[in-house]
């Protein structure tokens, strides 16, 4: 045991001894067996360089199918006189600050013997930026022994990459596929690590730097724009799509070369890939490139937003129900102490096992002002992203998690905000959850100054049961194909009263009787129970359904397709709608295609 003790010993020794000089040793004492407990560390011949990522250009010629037309070099150069060494004792206490100017030009220091630690660094390397542009920071660090009354040479130093560099590229095909930059909805890719994200434009060459907050680190990416969901050679047709991927198990110190492509589109459809090419300095990682679960990503954009199947739920607190409209109005502020009585809560219930990963709203208004005044509070396109990062909004609303469950609940501020301006206002929720799914979800808002006994009547909406709405008064063409008619009745009172007059070149008064309909019908009290079934047949509610409800829903969509089949000419449905504030009147205006078969 005791040999095993003095062999280890020596070998040790012989570990120390290995990176001193020859011409260090102290020829007046050759064996070191000075008094004297100090050696010397000698920086006469040293050099410190620093990695120098570049790419040069290469031509492959279908560079739409080519998300990295460059070919990497690393090459290093010598630092900059202003980069900072520091040396460590083997207690960590810093025992030398020089900038490698300085320390070149003191050729070697005095020093206790002990095992030391060379650090060199950029001067930004203390400030290193959470998130920006084309802002590098290096570090590079050695080990060396000094031996009492000898000389050690420090090794040559190479300072490489501290942050994370980024860059993005999205393909030829992938841009022309989107509105161009003119637009208000341009095509942004969207980098983020934790709360600090850089947003690249469709061209953008710049390279962004995170500073890691962990040795594993995930960047977001989120991908949005205006996609032209036409074929080839019809009139483009815009959506907006935001696309989100998430790239895990990033390390500072290197580079995530992003690149987005389409795989194909065709009917309308987009499929979408991001590829990652990951370097660090003197090599690729190939591990990632194309990787199924963290690098690699498609997605389907559909003719329509549709909701993916298992997607998140949104549902309403209170009584309220999402596919009612939600009505803002005097009574429900008392402005004396900033209180309101009814504030909007959207539910997000992901499906079994999953949570909301992300929560956007989109806005949109009749009413201009209140458009203006989302963009002048910095919302871009009436968009804000809700989770997972910092509220936006968070004067407005809250955003919080309750089990699984995703809870917005707006603020007095937030519900003052809506009432400030009247009109009708839709809400479109996009919810994406763990697995991918998404789901989409318009909710309507409708904001009314009408005090009791004022003679605006109840709120009327024709929508086309996807978050569009249709105009009344205009006369719309009924097709083979029918034509979606759902009306949303709001009132701050309750209905009084609700009568429909059907005026019709088909539909005739000899024709109704035979329907057991007339040319016009009070919905509270139909005329006889035959009336009643035959009202509910074509999707009108009546009676109690009607009496006293703050909100109804009128959808006689399926009677289409059979109005088509009657014979050609105009058919008008009239409403007249009451409360404690007055009556409105609204006309469904329909035209049969006399070039039916």
């Amino acid at each position: 045991m005791k040999t095993f003790a003095k062999i280890s010993f020596l070998f040790a020794i012989v570990l120390a001894t290995v990176s001193c000089g020859r011409d260090g040793l102290d020829l007046d004492n050759p064996q070191g067996q000075s008094g004297q407990e100090t050696g010397y560390l000698s920086f006469e011949k040293w050099d410190l360089t620093v990695t120098n990522d570049q790419e040069t250009s290469k031509d492959d010629g279908d560079l739409s199918q080519n998300i990295f037309p460059h070919n990497t070099i690393h090459a290093t150069s010598e630092a900059p006189g202003d980069y900072l060494v520091k040396i460590f004792n083997s207690s960590k206490e810093e025992v030398g600050s020089y900038t490698y100017e300085e320390i070149k030009s003191l050729g070697r220091l005095e020093l206790p013997q002990d095992t030391y630690t060379v650090t060199a660094e950029s001067p930004n390397y203390a400030t290193m930026p959470d998130a920006e542009w084309e802002t590098p920071t290096y570090y590079g660090e050695v080990t060396v022994n000094v031996i009492k009354k000898m000389q050690t040479d420090v090794s040559n130093l190479i300072c490489r990459l501290a942050n994370i560099k980024t860059t993005v590229e999205l393909s030829a095909d992938l841009n022309a596929l989107f509105k161009p930059d003119d637009s208000e909805q341009q095509l942004t890719t969207t980098l983020s690590l934790g709360n600090h994200s850089l947003v690249f434009g469709r061209e953008d060459a710049r390279a962004g730097f995170f500073k890691a907050q962990s040795s594993n680190n995930t960047i977001k990416i989120v991908l949005s724009g205006s996609y032209n969901k036409a074929g080839e050679g019809q009139e483009p047709s815009y959506v907006p799509i935001t696309w989100t991927q998430e790239l895990q198990n990033v390390k500072a110190g290197q580079w995530r070369k992003i690149g987005i492509k389409i795989l194909h589109a065709s009917d309308g459809n987009v499929q979408l890939q991001i590829t990652v090419e990951t370097w660090v300095y003197d090599e690729k990682i190939d591990v990632d490139v194309m990787s199924s679960l963290y690098s690699y990503g498609e997605e389907e954009i559909p003719d329509e937003e549709v909701s993916d199947e298992n997607a998140p739920v949104l549902s309403l607190g209170g009584n309220h129900k999402v596919e009612d409209p939600f009505l803002i109005s005097d009574a429900i502020f008392n402005f004396n102490i900033d209180q309101c009585t009814d504030h909007i809560m959207a539910v997000f219930t992901p499906y079994s096992g999953s949570t909301v990963s992300s929560l956007d709203v989109i806005f949109d208004s009749d009413n201009a002002q209140f458009l203006s005044a989302l963009q002048a509070a910095g919302f871009t396109d009436n968009r804000i992203s809700l989770w997972p990062e910092a509220n936006p909004a968070e004067a407005y609303c809250f955003v919080s998690q309750n089990g699984s469950d995703l809870e917005i609940t707006a603020k007095y501020a937030g519900m003052k905000g809506l009432y400030d301006y009247t009109g009708t206002h839709t809400a479109k929720f996009i919810a994406v959850d763990s697995e991918g799914r998404r789901s989409y979800t318009t909710l309507t808002i409708i904001v009314s100054h009408t005090g009791g006994g004022s003679d605006e009547g109840p709120s009327v909406i024709w929508s086309d049961g996807k978050g569009g709405t249709t105009d009344f008064g205009i006369r719309h063409e009924v097709t083979d194909a029918g034509l979606p008619v759902i009306i949303d009745i709001a009132s701050e009172t309750g209905i009084t009263g609700l009568t429909v007059r059907i005026k019709s070149d088909m539909l005739t008064g000899d024709v109704l009787t035979e329907l057991n309909l007339a040319e016009e019908m009070d919905l509270i009290n139909p005329a006889s129970d035959e009336m009643n079934t035959a009202l509910k047949g074509l999707g009108f509610p009546t009676k109690d359904e009607v009496s006293g409800a703050t909100s109804l829903k009128i959808d006689i969509t399926n009677f289409m397709p059979a109005l088509y089949g009657v014979a050609p000419g105009n058919t008008d449905f009239e409403l007249s709608i009451s409360d404690a504030s007055g009556t409105t009147v609204k006309s469904i205006m329909l035209y049969v295609n006399p070039n039916h078969e």
